[in-house]
């Protein structure tokens, strides 16, 4: 399943607001590995989305329920859509649960496709406003 950022989902009924994959203010991501299939279909399909994230958080298991990825297996994974990326959406390079860890530059090397991508996105947990200003400037030096 292709999910949304905000939590929405293309798995809701069709007459539930959240139920446009296509809508502006919502991104569709691809999880997991098992989900590039569908991501393909997607975004060659008649009602592609403008914009894409990749992988979400491959660097972390949530208490071993979602499954970790290495930057090779990501690379591998991602083959598919480089192969057939559509002609009308962006994509957003995979997002680490860690925004400083060596993971998306690891992945960028195994994959060579650094340029497919068009934006970064990252995750913060930091308790004040300050630290969180901090890893991002840290983040784009990087």
């Amino acid at each position: 399943m292709i999910d949304m950022i905000f939590r929405e989902s293309p798995t809701l009924p069709r007459n539930s607001i959240c139920s446009d994959r296509t809508r502006q203010d919502h991104v569709p991501m691809m999880p997991f590995a098992s989900n590039f299939a569908e991501a393909v279909n997607l975004v060659n399909g008649p009602n592609p989305p403008p914009w894409m994230l990749t992988f979400n958080e491959p660097d972390y298991s949530c208490m071993g329920f979602t499954p970790k990825m290495s930057p090779q297996e990501a690379a591998e994974a991602i083959k598919p859509l480089l192969a057939k990326p559509g002609k009308n959406t962006f994509y957003v390079a995979p997002v680490t649960a860690d925004p400083m860890s060596s993971w998306v530059d690891e992945f960028f090397d195994a994959c060579d496709c650094k340029d497919f991508f068009s934006a970064y996105n990252i995750h913060q947990y930091q308790s004040t406003a300050k630290a969180t200003i901090s890893t991002i400037e840290s983040f784009r030096a990087k």
